[in-house]
Order: C-alpha cells, then structure tokens, then sequence
C-alpha cells in the first residue's frame, strides 16, 4: 500500500484493520461501501478485496487522491472503486440518493469533524436499514451522533465504535446481544438456570444448539431446538437456532459479540477458560461472560439425564417439565 508523501497520514494500524473487518465479516460481501476522509484508502481496498461490490473513497487531499488511485490499480480494483475529489459534506449532498451499507469513517482525530460529518450522514439518510458505521476516533473523542451506538472496541489510544440506525430506543442503555451455545442433549434444569439469568441481562440471548460430527448425540439437532423452543417460549426475548461450524465465525454472521456459559465447577472453568482464549483469538470482538450456576443444579448434566433415564429412573427433579414425560419413553425405548 502506497502512503501518502509528504505528508503525515495517520496510517490505520493492521490490528485496528483486523478489528474492522472482524466486526463486518458476514456482512462485507456484496455490500456498498463509502470510504470518508480516505487517505490511503486502505480500508476500502480490503473492503473490495473481501468481496464489496464497490467502494467510493472521498478525500479532499490532491495527493492523497492520487495514492488512492494509484493503490486501487496496485490491488486491482478498478472496476469497483470510484474515486471522489473533495470535502466530505459535499460529496454527501450529491449522493443523496445512493445508499450505503457500509460507511467507514476516519477523520482527523480531535475537534468537531467526526460529529459534524455523522449529523450530515444521518442528514442525508445514506445508511441502509441494516447498514453499519465504524468511526476511527481517539479514545478521548466524545461521540454524539443521532445513530445507535453499538459496541466499542479499544486499542491503546484510539477506539473504533460502531454504529447502526436509531430504532427509537435509548442507545446508553443499550444492552447488545448475546449467544448460549452447548449440546443440550437433552436441556436440562441447569441448563435452563443459565438461560433464564442470561435472558435478563442482555436484550436478545441466542441459543444455539451445537452440531458436531464427530459425537453420538442421543436427540437430533431438530429435536433438541424443539424442546428449547417450548421450555423457553415465555423468555420473549430467547431465539434458539443452530450451527455445526466454529463458535467465533457464528458470531460474526450474527452479531453477537458475547458468549456466555454456565459453570459447574472448577474442572469447567479449566476447559471454558482454554475456550474462551481460543475464541478470543480467532475473533478479537467477542467476549466470554462465565455465569456460575445456582447450587441445586451444581452436579447436574445432560450426560447424568440421560443415563437415569435409560435405567428407568424418574427425570421430574433435573428437566423442564414440558419435556420430562418425552426424554424418559424416548430414553426408555431406544435403551
């Protein structure tokens, strides 16, 4: 990537543009971008690199224009990238009816440009209904634009906020979503305990039903949905889906950037924690919050279900009672 001569151009560093494109991935592909304050115009350039269909970059710097133009060739992007001399205001009132799915802002640090350049956006109403602002900013630059602001993600003296359209809401109190993934084969009370609190400290928990090959699970994925789906149908805001690829990249596709988990004891902790570091390093946005579960359920697991259940033993004490009738003939006649 040519920098710009001459100049002092704040290059964006590559841990912050790995960040970036962490939190757009799922959503890159396809999307139109529109590159503000764009210097070198690296970050629309790995926009259209991971598949954007196209990308303006808007500068007002003649010789940051050129190494723009000159970095498009070099990626050779030409075909989807239109380069745009001027103030940034400017080229928003003439693009009025362009829509953006992706707008990355990074103006000089400092003053009122960042606020002032997000007031013209949301102006122009450019952001598609699902679409996304990621600003560069100093850690210490107050950000006060009429979007909803989502999560902040810090790295040493700068930060990267996102943000989306306002629903009406009231963005402070805005809690983010969350996903609960595990086997649940079968849900348990237990498990249930952890879904519940889970439930109440975030605005939407998404429960996601693990497929992996390489176990033996006694219900299907399809099954195991349902019984979630009827023992948390009074949680309005619990969604249960499913997913057989990495937890770091479902989280991506989604949205969400914390995952929470249940503790039993110590020996869950040992492997949770190896989880949650792994997790951390395939996608840096995403969180692990451990929820210590109540201590009636301290010894409960699906595994122990499942074997009282095969040798004729009751159920009613460690599954939700919608299903408990359902688990114990199941177990009962494939044992």
């Amino acid at each position: 990537m040519q920098p710009v001569p001459g100049m002092t151009t704040r290059p964006t560093t590559d841990r912050v543009k790995e960040s970036v494109f962490n939190i757009l991935q799922g959503v890159v592909r396809d999307a139109q971008v529109l590159d503000l304050f764009a210097g070198t115009g690296q970050l629309g350039i790995e926009a259209l690199s991971r598949g954007a269909a196209h990308c303006d970059f808007v500068d007002q710097d003649r010789k940051a224009l050129a190494v723009i133009r000159k970095n498009i060739q070099l990626a050779r992007v030409e075909d989807r990238a239109q380069v745009h001399a001027g103030p940034a205001e400017r080229f928003l009132a003439r693009c009025a009816k362009q829509c953006y799915d992706i707008i990355l802002l990074d103006p000089p640090y400092g003053g009122k440009i960042l606020n002032d350049t997000l007031f013209v956006l949301n102006r122009f109403d450019i952001l598609s209904p699902s679409g996304i602002i990621l600003c560069e900013s100093a850690l210490a630059d107050e950000i006060c634009a009429p979007f909803a602001q989502g999560r902040v993600y810090r790295y040493g003296a700068i930060k990267i906020t996102a943000l989306h359209r306002s629903t009406g809401g009231t963005p402070e109190n805005k809690k983010e979503n969350a996903y609960d993934p595990g086997s649940f084969d079968p849900v348990t009370l237990g498990h249930l305990d952890i879904i519940e609190r889970a439930s109440a400290l975030f605005d939407k928990l998404i429960v996601v039903v693990m497929h992996n090959v390489a176990k033996s699970p006694m219900f299907t994925v399809e099954e195991r949905m349902e019984f979630l789906r009827r023992t948390t149908s009074r949680l309005s805001n619990v969604e249960i889906d499913a997913f057989g690829g990495l937890l770091a990249g479902y989280a991506a596709q989604r949205g969400a950037c914390t995952i929470v988990k249940g503790l039993r004891a110590m020996s869950d902790f040992e492997y949770e924690f190896q989880m949650a570091l792994t997790n951390r390093k395939l996608n840096p946005n995403v969180d692990t919050i451990f929820l210590m579960t109540s201590a009636e359920y301290m010894y409960l697991s699906s595994s122990m279900v499942k074997d009282i259940a095969l040798h004729g033993g009751k159920v009613a004490d460690f599954v939700p009672p919608e299903i408990e009738e359902e688990i114990f003939h199941r177990m009962r006649k494939d044992g």
